[in-house]
């Protein structure tokens, strides 16, 4: 939503939808990812992407590890994927990272 705004254009190549977003869990590594299948973003709207996504998944990591203390994540990795299994890590971090 904070990439989107309240845009309704679909056929914007920066429009984002849960059907090219994801997240999921490394429980072993205490690890939350979120990655986005974008193949037709060029690296500025990959970085531009990447650090409002990253910004969201600090601070859920945040909210979950202080209301929940069995929340296991205290790690987050934000990447986009280019549809043919390469994956453009654009950042990382940790719940120390966020600010509150």
């Amino acid at each position: 939503m904070e990439w989107n705004g309240n845009s309704r254009l679909f056929h914007d190549p920066r429009y984002i939808s849960d059907e090219n977003t994801s997240i999921g869990f490394a429980p072993h590594e205490g690890v939350m990812y979120v990655w986005a299948t974008k193949p037709e973003w060029d690296q500025s709207t990959r970085e531009d992407w990447g650090q409002i996504a990253a910004g969201v998944a600090c601070r859920s990591i945040l909210t979950e590890s202080r209301a929940r203390p069995e929340w296991g994540y205290a790690q987050y990795a934000v990447a986009v994927l280019d549809g043919t299994g390469g994956t453009d890590f654009l950042r990382w971090g940790s719940v120390g990272s966020c600010a509150s």
